[in-house]
């Protein structure tokens, strides 16, 4: 009787020798210059795409916004309104100004229930504070009128901050200069950031006027930065390849190279999972099918015809539509739609090999179904396994692409495809930006390229070699 380290001696050693067939396929593959072509193509693309926190010029989502004496203010978006208030851009100075004669916007706020707001994006990577200076007076408050700033990182109610508030008596029929760090507020470099006005009064006399509205920048050897000083970060967009961006810049000024490296681990991610669960399910639910018959067999090729009869993509664009974007679900989705291939064909293969003799001779001695499964028939389909894994890898990698490049897949998870949709919807064609489209394009088509000669390679090397040492 064997003593418990020899089993698993025993154990181990039978597991290597099942796994041998696995790596039966390299003498075969060296001899395609295909497969070498495609095994070459991939390693180079996944080698870039891993050492992506390495190699990439700047972080996942790091803008290119410098700083430069360009003239005016630091906006990005216009004013919402509500209510009575009204907006211009006429005019020159109110009362007692006390900066220079830059009118950008007049605002003027009355009745109750009133406001502005005004998204702002400061989500750049300047070392510097933001203040929101303007000139600001109130008119006719009586007792109880009020107008408040306030401040939000989202624009999400309830999440309001108030950053100013006046009431009667407060400089009443005066302008004075405000200024409101709003670096002091948690997540003011947001892209979301909210500024609002919001007044309360109960006489229709009352009136509140805003005026020289704008973000300014303090920066180094400077306190603040006034509208005198022109001083305002600029955004690098659509600029073409340089040394400093590989490959040039996108609508957000980010940099296309570090936003490919980055996307490209995302899209090899979503692969290679989708990949390993297909093939795995396809395989498990093939073997047990061709190995055991019976109602299950019945029951799983069924449930696969109808799978393979439906069209895949337009099965996947339809779900995609109804469920929750996000990397996960289009994973969810290729592993629903995909299994039934690998599993008709592991199922075939399960049929033919339990067929052999050798097979019967190890039920004969009390083998396991498990035992003979894992020792006899995983090493006869795992060529077929092997193959499909790779082809599904392109699959997977490719309808992920269409699906976010249609906008179905998850945005604000970057992918390639997801590039490619932000370059279409941000026109790039029409800003002749090459470099944002072709890049993302290129490494999609030299992915597929490689993992289909490796695949063909494959099927057309190993599981014909298989398939030969079987029948002789």
């Amino acid at each position: 009787m064997q003593d418990p380290e020899q089993k698993r001696f025993s154990l181990w050693a039978g597991f290597k020798q099942s796994l041998m067939p696995l790596f039966a396929w390299w003498p075969e593959f060296r001899k395609s210059k295909i497969g070498i072509a495609g095994l070459i193509i991939v390693f180079v693309i996944v080698s870039l795409i891993l050492l992506a926190p390495v190699i990439a010029t700047h972080a996942v989502d790091e803008k290119d916004i410098r700083t430069g004496w360009t003239g005016g203010k630091y906006w990005t978006a216009g004013w919402t309104t509500q209510g009575s208030a009204t907006i211009t851009d006429e005019g020159g100075p109110y009362g007692d100004i006390l900066i220079d004669e830059i009118t950008e916007y007049h605002v003027r706020l009355q009745s109750d229930s009133t406001f502005i707001k005004r998204p702002l994006d400061l989500s750049n990577t300047i070392l510097a504070n933001a203040i929101l200076q303007f000139q600001a007076k109130a008119d006719s408050f009586e007792d109880g009128d009020e107008v408040r700033c306030l401040i939000s990182p989202n624009g999400v109610d309830g999440n309001w901050t108030t950053a100013l508030t006046w009431q009667k008596g407060d400089d009443d029929d005066v302008y004075q200069l405000y200024e409101i760090d709003l670096s002091t507020y948690s997540n003011w470099r947001s892209r979301n950031f909210w500024i609002q006005f919001e007044s309360r009064m109960s006489s229709a006399d009352a009136s509140f006027y805003l005026d020289d509205v704008g973000v300014l920048l303090g920066a180094p050897g400077y306190d603040k930065l006034s509208p005198n000083d022109d001083f305002e970060p600029y955004a690098q967009r659509y600029q073409p390849p340089s040394w400093r961006h590989l490959l040039g810049t996108n609508s957000q000024s980010e940099d296309v190279w570090s936003r490919l490296l980055y996307a490209g681990q995302n899209s090899l991610m979503i692969g290679f999972v989708a990949a390993f669960l297909i093939t795995s399910i396809g395989a498990s639910v093939g073997m047990m099918a061709g190995y055991f018959g019976g109602v299950i067999e019945e029951l799983v090729m069924r449930l696969a015809d109808i799978l393979l009869i439906m069209p895949r993509l337009p099965l996947l664009i339809v779900l995609s539509a109804y469920l929750r974007p996000g990397p996960w679900t289009v994973i969810m989705l290729l592993t629903i739609t995909g299994w039934a291939g690998i599993a008709r064909s592991t199922r075939a293969q399960t049929l033919s090999v339990k067929q052999h003799s050798y097979v019967e001779a190890a039920r004969s001695v009390g083998a396991s179904n498990i035992r003979i499964i894992i020792q006899h028939v995983l090493p006869n389909v795992a060529g077929i396994v092997i193959a499909a894994f790779v082809m599904e890898v392109v699959v997977a990698i490719l309808v992920e692409s269409g699906l976010s490049f249609l906008g179905l897949g998850s945005l604000s998870h970057p992918t390639l495809g997801v590039m490619l949709h932000f370059a279409q919807t941000d026109a790039a064609f029409t800003w002749n930006a090459w470099w944002w489209i072709v890049p993302p394009g290129l490494t999609i088509a030299l992915i597929g390229l490689g993992f289909a000669y490796i695949g063909n390679t494959l099927n057309d090397r190993f599981v014909l070699r298989l398939g030969s040492r079987r029948k002789g």
